[in-house]
């Protein structure tokens, strides 16, 4: 027999009566067994709190000199991962807003308290925090290896590079790229590449002692994080024991494949006891070790300047290319699960490089956005869809919608909203027919800072998609915050979906919110029929990817879309 479970309430109020109103409202729930205690002063409140032993926090408005407002706004500041809810004699809007606003899960008056609506605020408030902690997992964690991915490795460094400055010890940040992997990627699919990805992994792993760290921050790339080593076990002795362990073959569809990879090192307290200065110098030290032949290893000296020479040749054929008209747009379709039809398209710019041949956006739009290249790049593009939209047949004129992608940097631009009006107004597309893609990180920081601008836009008529969902930084709890229309999945969690339990669930999850807040839910990176069915009975609105329809160039979408295009 299942023993009923137990949910350690902590009710912060210095009013002992309001102990005599809940108890008998949680009584009332025969499912769940609750456990009530209460405490009377901020200080007792606050100090119980940051302890973590209670499930859910009931925290009074009004507590003495101080208010339960400011307690929920610090102790969300402090980390506190129990929900907490706001309880008030008042039924107020704003208070209510504004408690919303600094952390609380739900808001109740008293005066409308009754055992089912408390007893299901309660449980609706634990279940969103069991999804924020699932996506905060996922925030810090690769989904295909479950290494740490770029954020967790950035918070584990920093605080082992406190741990070496207290404890005078040395440290070392390897920056590992592997060299023959697009290769491979390319010739045998993503799904061979992701295989190899995990068996990379794991030899990482067992080369390396237990307290070092391995991480995968980019698409073939991983960091390595190793601490308080001895004379024998030195940066260059670990850097030659990941080669080794690199160097037998990985079977992949049968035949083996050779895989080797180039290392930077940056160590402290030989450089600075900064996290991204340490990258920044261990990724320079990478490109010199690439330079040398590959399949080895190059400490940073400040004498490397090589990586420093190649920016600079990007920058200047990055300007060249806007003046000489070799930028190209590629469209891929996303088509609406319920109907088969084309719904939009998303609208992804590639350079063609006059020596390397076609670039992916990847390559060139962080030197774009150093360059200020973001806003003139947005222009271009929006004139050439303006051109494609002019071939479009009638009936997809009105109706066919845009996906473009915006950087934070450029959200950040004060002519944005009146650039994309105008463009409308010139075109004749709609601002309804754009969905601006923003990423969650980006999102987060704009709406950290109150800014504007995305209001604004949704106020315009355009809608913001919320890109790359499930990899970053955003909180289901926060979603309800943004002036978004849709939010889109990113491809990794796609492709996780159907061996990662934690992945689905909160893939799942997030179709589950997404039409909560009446927002549409797309799935990208869709590859296989399996994806392609689970997405389906998962409920997704949406889904973009190489199966359903892959990239194509203006002229190959037009044509197709001259015929009617629906998802086979």
């Amino acid at each position: 027999m299942m023993r009923t479970p137990l949910i350690k309430v902590l009710l912060i109020d210095d009013d002992p009566e309001e102990r005599l109103l809940i108890q008998p409202l949680l009584r009332a729930e025969e499912q769940v067994r609750y456990q009530l205690e209460q405490v009377a002063d901020y200080d007792t409140a606050r100090k119980r709190i940051l302890q973590g032993h209670d499930d859910v926090y009931l925290v009074d408005y009004h507590l003495g000199a101080h208010d339960g407002i400011g307690l929920i706004e610090e102790m969300t500041a402090l980390g506190c991962t129990r929900p907490l809810l706001l309880l008030t004699h008042q039924d107020s809007l704003s208070i209510d807003q504004q408690a919303m606003l600094k952390g609380a899960a739900d808001y109740l008056p008293k005066g409308e308290l009754s055992a089912p609506l408390l007893t299901r605020a309660i449980q609706h408030a634990l279940e969103r925090k069991r999804h924020e902690r699932l996506l905060r997992t996922m925030a810090m964690h690769d989904a295909l290896t479950g290494l740490l991915n770029r954020t967790g490795v950035y918070d584990y460094l920093e605080h082992a590079l406190a741990r070496c400055q207290r404890d005078d010890r040395q440290l070392a940040v390897m920056f590992i790229d592997l060299d023959r992997f697009k290769e491979i990627n390319d010739t045998l699919g993503h799904r061979v590449g992701d295989a190899l990805l995990i068996g990379i992994a794991h030899r990482l792993k067992c080369a390396l002692r237990v307290q070092d760290m391995v991480a995968r921050i980019g698409g073939d790339e991983f960091l390595v994080v190793a601490e308080g080593y001895q004379r024998k076990q030195t940066p260059a002795h670990i850097a030659e024991k990941i080669l080794m362990a690199l160097r037998e073959p990985f079977p992949l569809e049968g035949k083996p494949y050779f895989v080797t990879c180039s290392i930077g090192i940056a160590t402290y307290p030989d450089g600075p006891a900064e996290a991204e200065t340490l990258i920044r110098d261990a990724d320079t030290a990478l490109y010199s070790a690439k330079d040398s032949g590959k399949n080895t290893y190059h400490f940073f000296t400040e004498a490397m300047q090589q990586s420093i020479r190649e920016r600079r040749d990007i920058h200047n054929h990055l300007l060249q290319a806007m003046q000489q008209d070799e930028f190209e747009l590629y469209y891929q379709p996303q088509f609406a699960l319920g109907t088969g039809e084309v719904v939009a398209l998303e609208v992804m710019l590639r350079w063609r490089h006059p020596q390397q041949g076609l670039l992916q956006p990847e390559a060139f739009l962080g030197h774009a956005e150093e360059l200020g290249l973001m806003q003139p790049l947005l222009e271009w593009t929006l004139q050439s869809l303006a051109q494609f939209q002019a071939q479009l047949p009638e009936s997809l004129q009105t109706s066919l919608r845009y996906g473009i992608n915006l950087s934070g940097r450029l959200l950040l631009r004060d002519p944005l909203v009146e650039l994309l009006q105008q463009w409308c107004d010139r075109s004749g597309i709609l601002p309804q027919q754009l969905e601006l893609e923003i990423s969650e990180e980006a999102l987060l920081e704009l709406h950290r800072k109150q800014d504007r601008r995305p209001l604004r836009l949704q106020q315009a008529g355009f809608g913001l998609v919320l890109d790359h969902f499930g990899t970053g930084y955003a909180s289901f709890g926060q979603l309800q915050h943004y002036p978004i229309c849709g939010i889109k999945v990113d491809r990794e969690c796609t492709q996780q979906l159907l061996d990662n339990e934690v992945v689905r669930a909160v893939v799942e999850a997030t179709r589950h919110v997404a039409h909560s807040l009446q927002l549409h839910a797309a799935a990208c990176g869709v590859e296989t029929p399996a994806q392609l069915m689970l997405l389906r009975e998962l409920g997704f609105d949406r889904v973009q990817g190489q199966l359903p329809h892959p990239p194509r160039p203006a002229a190959h979408m037009l044509e197709q879309l001259q015929h009617t295009l629906r998802l086979r």
